[in-house]
């Protein structure tokens, strides 16, 4: 895509209003689905943090009341 630069600023030229657009928006499509993967891993990743977590938890209560017996 070229662009010459006019008193406002740059200019597009070779392509319509509408690619132009259209463009804009495939790229905007393809940056939303990689921000919805990435939070869809963080959130497996941290439910498996906190099953972990609660997991060891509940060894540990295990492990202490089986000590105080």
């Amino acid at each position: 895509m070229d662009t010459e630069t006019t008193n406002n600023g740059p200019a597009v030229t070779g392509v319509s209003v509408i690619e132009y657009l259209s463009n804009i928006s495939t790229v905007l499509t393809g940056i939303t689905t990689n921000i919805n993967e990435q939070v869809t891993r963080l959130v497996a990743a941290q439910s498996a943090a906190t099953a972990n977590l609660n997991k060891e938890n509940l060894n540990e209560v295990n492990e202490t009341t089986t000590a105080g017996n």
